[in-house]
């Protein structure tokens, strides 16, 4: 492809000799992980946090940078029974650490008893105002004995 270089354009230069500087560049407003804006895209994804055996406290996954609507997708599974009664919960919340945790939602839940037990769940059009934190916590219910699980946690912003 040929495009002009010079004021008169009467020269002219291949596409591949202009940088990319000379073509706009879309910024990153809404902190889309591939870099460009587009909706909806994802702004947080843990990535799989495997071999977890001690439910946790509430722990900052991710701080908003604008203001939007964001679809919180949570995936938690057994990789190793539990000879005991365990239920474990993943739950979401935004707001800060120290908030009653009442107020968590529960965004996926397994009985850690049987070795393929799983669960997913989606929180849909969850309103979350700019420099707000999402937080993430596992809730267990019943004893633990030898049980393991994993879990996954995935932010997109919708609108």
């Amino acid at each position: 492809m040929k495009m002009p270089s010079g004021a008169s354009g009467n020269t002219l230069g291949t596409a591949a000799t202009y940088a990319a500087s000379s073509f706009l560049q879309p910024t990153n407003t809404l902190g889309c992980v591939d870099g460009y804006d587009h909706l909806p895209c994802t702004v947080y994804h843990m990535g799989l946090t495997t071999g977890l055996t001690a439910c946790t406290g509430y722990a900052n996954a991710y701080e908003t940078t604008a203001a939007g609507l964001y679809r919180i997708t949570g995936n938690l599974y057994a990789t190793a029974t539990s000879t005991t009664s365990l239920s474990v919960t993943l739950l979401v919340k935004e707001g800060q650490i120290s908030s009653v945790t009442s107020h968590g939602l529960s965004v996926a839940s397994a009985t850690i008893g049987t070795s393929d037990a799983w669960n997913n769940a989606t929180l849909l059009e969850q309103n979350i105002p700019a420099s707000t934190y999402i937080t993430w916590e596992t809730s267990c219910t019943g004893t633990n004995t030898n049980g393991a699980w994993s879990l996954d946690l995935l932010v997109e912003r919708v609108a």
